[in-house]
Parts: C-alpha cells; structure tokens; sequence
C-alpha cells in the first residue's frame, strides 16, 4: 500500500461519513431550483434563497471554530449534523421563501462547518509532496457522493420525501465516527469569534479561491434552473447534473497529479483552459453533454488547488484550521454572490446569461494565473517553501 492509500485506509470512518453528508448536501442543493420553481418563485427569488445558504456558510468561518475549540472535532461534527439535518426536516413544514431563506441560513453554517473539519482532518494527516494528491481523491468522493444525491431529482420527489430522504443521510454520517474512535487533530487554542484573516493567505490562492466559489456554487445553485430552461426534463437534469460531477472527478484526478508532480500553477492553467472552452460549447445544443462534462472537470478541481496551495505554507499543525476557515471564507464569498448574479443574468438573458457568466470567470482565471507567471513570485506564491502561514 503506498502513503495515499495508508492515509485513506485510517480515516475510512470519516470517509464513510464525509459521502454521507456530501449525498445529503447533493439532494438538498442540486434539487433546490427545482423545488423552489414548483413553489412559483422567480428566477431571482430563488437565487436569493439558494444564497442564504452561503450566507450561513459564511458566518460558518466566522462562529464555528469557537465551538471546535471549546468541545474538540468529533464532538462539534456530531453537533454540526444535527442542525444540518434539523433545518433540512423543518422545511417540510411551509413552502415561505423567507422561512426557506433562514433554514438554508442554518444549514450553510452547519454544512459548512462539517467541511470545515472534515478538511482539517485530512490536510493534518498529510505531507505538502502528496497534499493535492490527497485532496484530489477527497474531492472525488465528495463529487461521487454530490452526484448521486442530485440523481435523486430523477424521481421527482415531494418537497417531504427530499427533504427526510436527505436527513436520513445525514443521520447515517453520525454512524461511523462514533462506532470507531479515530485519532482526531490537534485542537486549535480557545479564541475570540473573528473574521479569518485572509490576507495571510497566497495571493493565487484567494484569487482561484473566490473564483472558485463564484463557479462552483453557482454552479450547484442554479444549473437545475439553466437546464430547466434549456428545455431538458427532470431525468435529463438529473443526468446533467450527474455528468457534471463526473467531469468533477476525473478533473480531480488529472489535476492533482499535475499539481504533485508540476506545480500548482500549471494545474489552475490546465483547469481554467478547460472551462473557458467547454463554457463556449454550452451553446451548442447537440453537445451540451459532453461541454457541462469537461465545464466539471475545469471548474470542480479550483477549490481542492487553493487549498493545496494555502496548506503548503503551514508549518505548525494547530494552524490548520486557521488555514481552513481563511480559504472557506474567501471561497464562500464568492458562493454568496454566486447565486443572485446568476438569477439576474439568467432572468434577463436567460441560458445565455449561465453561459456567459463561466466564460467570463473562466477567461479571468487563466489571464490572472497566466500574466502572474511573469509578474513574480512575490504576487503569487505557490511553492512548497511557501511560509505566510
């Protein structure tokens, strides 16, 4: 067995109960643009629901880690699923969009959180020479397990049957870490409630980062709304959606090889390439599937690289989850944004406002990621001797 695998094999529980949770985050996120059409709500009603969601995520960056110092990780993942699948049942009981807008609030914060831990968990158990490697394989599992909760809208579910379906998964996470006890990260010292402090962070890593969260989320938002007005149906936004997400997976694989073996850099070219080109071929209808394959593949792999790239400068491992919360914050930044500006350019230009908004960020990534090359390392730190941290 080589490291990758050894480091897989300890923390399988947390792997069991991180696929549970992305599978519930899949259900609850991918099927929200559907639900919320059937309750007639507006394009821009929905994207303003949907970003309550990252919202709560980040006050998530904000709150979170004060409980994870005060009570450990195991004990604050236990907490964190029980308000995440609490919110997800108390939807069931009205069909308000404002009382939409607050559980989505509350589940944000605590889905958020999970990923939070879940992500120190693993960059604590790890080396910078195989980190991307690592977390390529971690956003593998959480694309696989996103994609089968979103082939749940294939069904066509009640509102009901989503909502307890998707706590029922949720619950199921809770299973694993307590049946078997692992050895848990150091805990962070107690400290005040705070904004993270971002600016410590690489600047590519925040500029990918933020993009990424703008893409991505926008993505999970309001890709259900953009095939809806395609023309395609459930089962085929199920399928849309599940391709994306397999696109997600083997961009993680290609591009976490390339960023071990040739430099963080060389990967963000490779994935926003990708998805500046397969954005343009949205457009074409004949298409569309294999394009949303290869937009996944570009636009799946941002976050895992910023990450990569903030957690090379960490020397102390207590500082793991200062790194964690700094790249979720500038992450959820952009996921808050994400999907209102789609809602507006979707209302007003409809499919073409989806389109040009990744062929828009994703020219923007590989102009910044290229142009910084000769700019200086200074601007864009990305090596391994990286120490701002």
């Amino acid at each position: 067995m080589n490291r990758i695998s050894i480091i897989y094999f300890a923390l399988l529980p947390l792997c069991v109960a991180s696929a549970f949770i992305f599978i519930a985050d899949g259900l609850l996120v991918s099927s929200a643009g559907v639900l919320l059409d059937g309750f007639a709500a507006s394009k821009e009603q929905i994207g303003l629901v949907n970003a309550c969601f990252f919202a709560g995520a980040v006050a998530c960056t904000i709150f979170s880690h004060r409980l994870i110092s005060a009570c450990g990780y195991e004990r604050a993942f236990s907490v964190f699923c029980a308000i995440f699948a609490l919110s997800a049942l108390l939807g069931a009981l009205s069909n308000n969009l404002l009382f939409w807008g607050i559980l989505r609030f509350f589940m944000g914060l605590a889905y958020y959180s999970i990923v939070m831990i879940i992500e120190v968990w693993l960059n604590a158990s790890v080396t910078n020479s195989i980190r991307s490697r690592v977390l390529g394989i971690y956003e593998t599992l959480f694309y696989a397990s996103f994609g089968v909760g979103a082939l749940f809208i294939a069904f066509s579910l009640s509102v009901e049957a989503t909502l307890i379906l998707s706590a029922v998964f949720i619950v199921l996470a809770l299973l694993p870490l307590n049946l078997k006890a692992l050895k848990t990260p150091l805990v962070p010292p107690k400290a005040k409630i705070s904004l993270p402090n971002i600016f410590s962070a690489p600047k590519l890593a925040l500029i990918s980062d933020f993009i990424g969260g703008l893409c991505m989320n926008g993505f999970f938002s309001m890709a259900s709304v953009f095939a809806l007005l395609y023309g395609l149906g459930d089962g085929s936004v199920a399928v849309f959606i599940a391709i994306s997400m397999v696109g997600g997976v083997c961009g993680h694989l290609l591009c976490g090889v390339v960023s071990d073996k040739f430099g963080r850099v060389n990967a963000l070219l490779l994935a926003s390439f990708l998805s500046l080109i397969s954005a343009f071929l949205l457009g074409v209808p004949k298409i569309i599937f294999v394009a949303v394959f290869f937009l996944g593949a570009g636009i799946f792999v941002l976050y895992a690289l910023s990450l990569a790239i903030a957690n090379d400068a960490i020397t102390d491992k207590r500082e793991y989850i200062l790194a964690s919360r700094a790249m979720l914050f500038s992450y959820l930044l952009g996921s808050l944004f994400a999907a209102p500006i789609l809602g507006f350019l979707m209302s007003a230009f409809g499919t073409w406002g989806f389109i040009g908004f990744y062929v828009f960020l994703s020219g923007l990534l590989l102009v910044i990621t290229f142009f910084g090359r000769f700019v200086g390392k200074r601007a864009f730190k990305n090596t391994k001797k990286s120490r701002e941290f």
